[in-house]
């Protein structure tokens, strides 16, 4: 049998799940519905303002409805 010597690079996705107001979404430019990937700049932006994040590996189904639920 072979063995293989396997390297990944790359960068994680990261789930943020966080309860806000359409106040919040509407002062930080955010649409409802949709996904959007955004840059280390814009992600401690939108932490430093919100006061109920919570991060989830989304590679991992089971560890992200978990979290979801709480």
């Amino acid at each position: 049998m072979k063995k293989y010597k396997v390297v990944g690079i790359g960068n994680a996705v990261v789930d943020v799940i966080s309860q806000s107001s359409d106040t919040f979404l509407q002062r930080m430019g955010i649409e409802k519905g949709i996904m959007q990937l955004i840059e280390k700049e814009r992600a401690e932006a939108l932490y430093g303002a919100s006061t109920t994040t919570r991060f989830c590996d989304s590679s991992a189904p089971p560890i992200r409805a978990r979290c979801a639920s709480g």
